[in-house]
């Protein structure tokens, strides 16, 4: 699964994404995954024109230790996989 590219700057979109990849994480109990834990800031234009054409981008979830986890996006370059930080998601 992945989003377009006009997708990675909605964080409503990027928030299902996350729901479609971790199914039941972010309601298991102590989870509550909603917009209002969803800390999002949009990936930069920059970033984005970096992509290859029709490049997938991918939402991958890394533990930040804290009760939650750092949200990234993940595309293709020429140069291979770059990463984005565009948020965090706590749990409730």
């Amino acid at each position: 699964m992945s989003l377009k590219f006009a997708q990675a700057k909605d964080k409503a979109a990027v928030l299902n994404e996350i729901k479609k990849q971790y199914p039941g994480a972010g309601t298991a109990p102590g989870h509550n995954w909603t917009s209002n834990n969803f800390n999002f800031g949009a990936p930069s234009d920059a970033w984005l024109r970096g992509l290859m054409p029709l490049a997938e981008i991918k939402v991958e979830l890394k533990s930040n230790g804290s009760m939650g986890f750092d949200v990234f996006l993940i595309g293709k370059t020429q140069a291979g996989e770059v990463h984005s930080k565009v948020g965090t998601i706590k749990d409730a």
